[in-house]
């Protein structure tokens, strides 16, 4: 037996081994270095996310405000225009009937005079009191209750749109126990929490801005009636950005 050429072979392994162990431990480093910079720019993008969705929230608030803003001018912009209507109905009537007097006295007939000047006074005129003008002021405060009042979307409607609506009204529940619970005493429009949660994921983000601008505290709503609305607004964000969970 040659031991020295035993030796020989054993101390070429030997070398081959450490000459193994550098690389290996090289790669290592390398590899702990890759992923404390990764680490690093997957903490950066979920604060960056958070900042996107931070931001998404104040963009919803501006749209909802501006969605009521928008709303009340067209009601206004409606009501001027009604108003300008019967104005011009009633001048084109005064110039129309300007040579039978008769006509025109039952014309004036119709104006409630603010004085006890004469009535026939075509310098006493004012639109505002006129009988014309009074029941169109009428009709357009039962026209807007009758919109306000308006079901929007009820259980029936929901489960037309959407066919999974028990399954996902189940599963939705089962996730949102303590809100809830919370809401459970509060109905708006046959719709307990989850039922307008389950509505605005059949329905979009409108049918969110229509709710909050009908019960909205200003309107016809109340402060209970808008939480409600918004929580079940935040279970719907929540289940569109992770359906998969539900």
């Amino acid at each position: 037996m040659n031991f020295t050429e035993i030796i020989s072979q054993i101390k070429l392994q030997l070398e081959e081994i450490e000459q193994k162990e550098k690389a290996n431990q090289k790669e290592q480093a390398e590899i702990t270095q890759n992923i404390e910079q990764l680490t690093q720019n997957i903490e950066q993008l979920k604060l960056e996310i958070e900042d996107k969705y931070r931001r998404q929230s104040e963009l919803d608030r501006e749209a909802l405000e501006l969605y009521h803003r928008g709303e009340e001018l067209k009601e206004k912009q409606a009501k001027i225009a009604k108003i300008q209507s019967f104005s011009e109905e009633f001048q084109f009537l005064q110039t129309e009937f300007q040579d039978n007097q008769d006509l025109l006295d039952t014309l004036y007939s119709s104006v409630a005079s603010i004085s006890n000047t004469d009535s026939h006074s075509d310098n006493n005129f004012n639109p505002e009191n006129h009988e014309l003008y009074s029941r169109q002021n009428d009709y357009q405060n039962n026209n807007r209750e009758e919109q306000t009042e308006n079901i929007i979307f009820n259980i029936e409607i929901i489960k037309a749109k959407l066919a999974n609506a028990e399954r996902l009204y189940q599963s939705l529940v089962a996730q949102n126990l303590e809100q809830y619970h919370t809401y459970q005493n509060l109905i708006i429009d046959g719709l307990d929490l989850i039922w307008c949660a389950v509505g605005f994921v059949a329905f979009g983000k409108e049918s969110y801005k229509k709710m909050s601008f009908k019960y909205h505290p200003d309107r016809q709503g109340s402060e209970q009636a808008m939480q409600l609305i918004n929580t079940a607004w935040e279970i719907t964000q929540k289940h569109l950005k992770s359906p998969n969970d539900s």
